[in-house]
């Protein structure tokens, strides 16, 4: 004998075929690189600075248009990604004491993430060039001149002496944060000027007259990538 109302229920249930599973949504793209453009004027940004009148054997005066500068550039780039920006440091420079803040790598002696320079040094802090670099977002400063074998405590010489930067960092910076370059130095104390006649080797033909009379730091971008 025939059921009438299973074969109802069984008519509806193999009439329906399973709901097919909902397609996964694509994974978003990660970041990526950005060319080292991205990066404006500081890809090949070069500072000099060149002696005036002698001040003494090891020292020369700077015209006031060389004590202070800043230059800002605006990193392109996603808003919404922090980028880890690959800096090759190189120039001639005289030693600066800072105070807080840390060497931004053990192995690097020059190279100090935050603190302030010392104001405890001659002149307020400012007798002796600030070489710095400011990034609006993470907030941080860098040094490019730290300091930390103490030569400014060792009487005139070797404090009188510039020393040579060859070196290439990692510093962070959000798409369309500011990045400045900013120097600094006390009014009408002069600097170190390059007496034992150093030289940078490697860098670009033509770019600076060497050996430099005075000092400068030039930087290049090396990479820049998204943030691990």
């Amino acid at each position: 004998m025939k059921h009438p109302a299973l074969f109802v229920v069984l008519t509806l249930c193999c009439s329906h075929q399973a709901a097919a599973p909902p397609t996964p949504s694509p994974a978003p793209a990660a970041p990526a690189p950005l060319k080292v453009e991205a990066a404006g004027k500081l890809h090949g940004f070069l500072h000099k600075l060149k002696c005036g009148d002698p001040q003494d054997a090891r020292s020369c005066k700077l015209s006031p248009d060389q004590e202070r500068s800043r230059t800002d550039v605006v990193l392109a780039g996603d808003p919404a990604t922090t980028y880890d920006l690959k800096l090759r440091v190189r120039g001639l420079v005289e030693p600066r004491r800072y105070m807080g803040g840390a060497l931004h790598d053990a192995a690097n002696k020059w190279f100090h993430a935050g603190g302030t320079p010392d104001p405890l040094r001659k002149g307020g802090g400012h007798a002796y060039n600030i070489y710095q670099i400011a990034v609006s977002d993470p907030k941080q400063d860098y040094y490019l001149n730290r300091d930390t074998d103490e030569f400014l405590s060792g009487g005139y010489l070797p404090s009188h002496t510039i020393y040579k930067l060859d070196y290439s960092v990692v510093i962070k910076a959000r798409g369309g944060a500011t990045i400045s370059v900013i120097t600094d130095d006390l009014a009408k104390s002069g600097m170190i000027n390059n007496a034992d006649k150093q030289v940078i080797e490697g860098l670009p033909p033509g770019l600076v007259e060497q050996p430099w009379d005075g000092q400068f730091f030039y930087l290049e971008v090396e990479s820049i990538t998204p943030a691990g």
